[in-house]
């Protein structure tokens, strides 16, 4: 199994924070695992970028040009990286934010209203990015919905409300999508 895996979006969507938590889990479940992130620290809302590669064996290329799983946070992001998806990949676009297809996508596209769920579990700073994460975890690759929940418990060991909303959001990203899957 390996898995290359691009989230993108913009800074302040949680990007980076799901692309470490998602390390942290994987290696918590001794799989293979590098995180690459990438971003302006210039400014938030500017271009947020990370790639996160998990696999049951030795990774020993870090980069990647064409992922199998692409997780579009904007439309900017989908527009810039729609297109490097694999045939045989899959694109969890947010669809609230993501409207338009890359030009060249030949990727499954699943829109998932991942904002609107999050403002469902929290109006004033909605989890976004745990909802596509839980998207992810749908999927039923290799990482576990509860090696997940166990990082963010050690993460916000003294957040309860915050743990409660990241765990709720999580969950909702899983439901929502396996109710897409054909």
């Amino acid at each position: 199994m390996l898995d290359q895996i691009i989230m993108a979006g913009s800074g302040g969507q949680g990007i980076q924070f799901n692309g470490q938590i998602l390390a942290r889990a994987a290696v918590q479940q001794c799989l293979e695992t590098t995180y690459v992130p990438s971003y302006g620290g210039e400014r938030r809302g500017g271009p947020s970028f990370c790639s996160v590669a998990i696999a049951d064996q030795p990774i020993y290329a870090p980069l990647f040009q064409n992922p199998d799983f692409f997780l579009a946070f904007d439309q900017r992001a989908r527009t810039q990286y729609g297109a490097s998806g694999k045939a045989t990949g899959v694109i969890v676009v947010n669809a609230d934010l993501a409207t338009q297809p890359a030009s060249g996508e030949k990727a499954r596209v699943i829109l998932l209203p991942a904002s609107r769920l999050a403002e469902g579990v929290n109006r004033d700073a909605p989890p976004i990015n745990l909802v596509m994460l839980g998207a992810y975890l749908a999927l039923d690759r290799g990482v576990r919905k509860e090696a997940l929940q166990h990082i963010l418990e050690v993460r916000f060991p003294k957040k309860p409300q915050v743990l409660k909303n990241n765990l709720q959001a999580l969950s909702i990203g899983v439901e929502a999508l396996r109710s897409e899957k054909p």
